[in-house]
């Protein structure tokens, strides 16, 4: 889970062990200028004239702001935070709340875990369906999906990338969703506080 947060005068919500902001809030709709050189990728930007949602889909020196679905129709499910071991395979699991369509999937962890082509964890999202054996892949099967070049930085949450099959994203309420974090090699320390969260738009 996410640790050691305030909220600032600014209206930010803040990590701070990595001085990073990882939601923030204001009026109107974020610029290009919003959040740069605070909110990393992955960060959330809440409009409160609005109400609406942006995610920053671009980096920390050039945020993207992208608006998300409105959560008003969605429904966000988190697992419990578990620690992640330096070898094997670590997975979480999730019951759909609601019939719809996954729309976003979230990490986040308390402690991070620096890029390595050899020592490396990858995500994976299987919809295991109401009978347990379903293999629908959810997220996509690259590199955008694991720690080969893209780093774990503690308490900032991570935007991970769907799979294109849209089928696959099709959810119905009571689908056991089983989140895998498969280690390749041995990573150099125990990944703690890993935490998911799902969005599931109806």
């Amino acid at each position: 889970m996410i640790t050691n947060l305030r909220n600032t005068i600014w209206g930010r919500l803040k990590d701070l062990a990595s001085a990073k902001v990882v939601q923030l809030c204001a009026a109107g709709v974020p610029s290009a200028n919003t959040g740069k050189n605070i909110a990393g990728k992955g960060s959330l930007y809440t409009d409160i004239t609005a109400g609406d949602i942006y995610i920053n889909k671009g980096t920390i020196l050039a945020p993207s702001w992208t608006k998300a679905n409105a959560l008003s129709s969605d429904v966000l499910t988190q697992t419990d935070a578990r620690d992640v071991a330096t070898t094997g395979m670590t997975d979480f699991y999730l019951f759909a709340d609601s019939n719809g369509r996954l729309a976003q999937v979230f990490l986040v962890s308390a402690s991070a875990l620096p890029a390595n082509a050899s020592n490396y964890v990858t995500i994976s999202v299987t919809n295991l369906g109401k009978s347990g054996t379903g293999t629908a892949s959810m997220l996509s099967p690259s590199e955008a999906n694991t720690t080969k070049a893209q780093p774990l930085p503690a308490g900032t949450p991570r935007l991970l990338e769907l799979t294109p099959v849209g089928n696959d994203l099709l959810v119905e309420k009571y689908d056991r969703i089983r989140i895998r974090v498969a280690v390749s090699g041995t990573l150099p320390n125990v990944v703690t506080g890993v935490q998911f969260a799902l969005d599931i738009a109806n």
